[in-house]
């Protein structure tokens, strides 16, 4: 019987190891992509500025 006890407790700590590993690896995506994003909103907004300026020297 304390067996069964000791392998249920074991397979939940295995349990919870797994969840947390997925949730980091989540986390870590979520910042990749956002990190992404930023950098492309970056380059969106530094060709903005350099339509800008090429307008402004049209004019």
């Amino acid at each position: 019987m304390e067996h069964l006890v000791v392998l249920s407790f074991i397979f939940s700590k295995f349990l919870e190891c797994g969840i947390l590993r997925k949730r980091l690896n989540s986390d870590k995506n979520w910042r990749n992509s956002t990190k992404k994003l930023e950098k492309n909103e970056g380059k969106r907004y530094d060709r903005k500025e350099e339509i800008l300026e090429e307008e402004h020297v049209t004019y």
